[in-house]
């Protein structure tokens, strides 16, 4: 076989040019020559030429339109799944409250990620009062296992969950996002596994912290703020859950979260000792790895602070 263009010798058999050099030069020199076509681009409707009997676009530009156009009608052919994701706190449970008395419309999945890290009172209150008044409306609260992902230190010594750090500046916080890799990813990841491909997500952020309410960066889920669209304050969701008769559940984190206040730690240590002596062992744990982090402002291990209904001796 020979090149078209330029003659020389080729080995393929099917090849027709020697190189893509050849190639591209011989159309050009021959294009006027070729039989040409009189289409409509099916993206513009504009009539171009083409030696080709079956071309659809009329340039490139036309055929990606096209096919983001296409994959955006799909995408919108989805159900789209009204999600509530429960966090146990004072905001999720005033939407349970919303859900159950009628004033929110029930969401098509509720779900909780349990990443072994919650204290034993949030537990007792999503068993004992969560979950039967939600099966009562006919809600199933899906609670989701993610202990697997929850990673506190990594295999090179990252620590994953925000500290405190004395700086020059004095006692600093390293900012991670814990809650994301912790929970928000995990429950994203089982949604799909649940056939979810759009969705609204509820999400438990109260009118008065309303700088929380932020939009999704995934483009398959939308997030919704309730109590922000409702203008419910932390206050009102405490007087909302006491009026329909549920107790005030205590704050909803990580037994070992450094953005507690000192009453939550006071809280932990007297409603679940138990929790609060492995907070105490975890951030042993840590500080094996680096002995400059601490879970408390104070700079002091958490077994050597004296909290006093909110204070603390250094």
């Amino acid at each position: 076989m020979t090149c078209k263009h330029c003659g020389c010798i080729i080995s393929s058999k099917k090849a027709i040019f020697c190189s893509d050099v050849c190639r591209r030069e011989w159309w050009r020199l021959n294009q006027d020559k070729l039989l040409q076509h009189d289409l409509v681009c099916e993206q513009c409707k504009q009539v171009f030429k083409s030696n080709k009997k079956r071309q659809r676009f009329c340039s490139v530009k036309c055929r990606n339109i096209a096919n983001a156009n296409k994959k955006e009608a799909l995408f919108l052919s989805y159900e789209e799944h009204v999600v509530w994701s429960c966090g146990a706190g004072v905001d999720s449970v005033a939407i349970a409250v919303l859900i159950c008395s009628g004033r929110l419309p029930l969401p098509d999945i509720a779900v909780m990620s349990d990443n072994g890290y919650d204290a034993e009172y949030t537990w007792e209150y999503v068993n004992e009062i969560l979950k039967p008044n939600l099966e009562k409306v006919d809600v199933s609260l899906n609670i989701v296992d993610t202990k697997d992902v929850t990673i506190l230190i990594t295999t090179d010594g990252y620590v994953s969950i925000p500290m405190f750090v004395d700086t020059n500046d004095g006692p600093t916080k390293y900012r991670t996002h814990c809650s994301n890799s912790f929970k928000t990813y995990p429950i994203l990841q089982w949604l799909k596994k649940q056939g979810v491909k759009r969705c609204i997500n509820w999400i438990g952020v109260a009118a008065d912290e309303s700088r929380r309410a932020k939009p999704s960066k995934l483009k398959w889920v939308k997030y919704k703020y309730p109590l922000v669209d409702l203008n419910l304050s932390r206050s009102d969701c405490k007087r909302l859950i006491r009026s329909y008769g549920w107790p005030v559940p205590e704050r909803s984190s990580c037994i070992m979260c450094p953005n507690k206040t000192d009453d939550d730690w006071v809280t932990l240590k007297r409603l679940s000792p138990l929790d609060f002596a492995r907070a105490v062992e975890i951030e042993r744990e840590i500080r094996e790895t680096n002995p400059t982090l601490y879970l408390h402002k104070s700079m002091k291990t958490l077994d050597r602070v004296n909290f006093r209904g909110g204070g603390f001796d250094l």
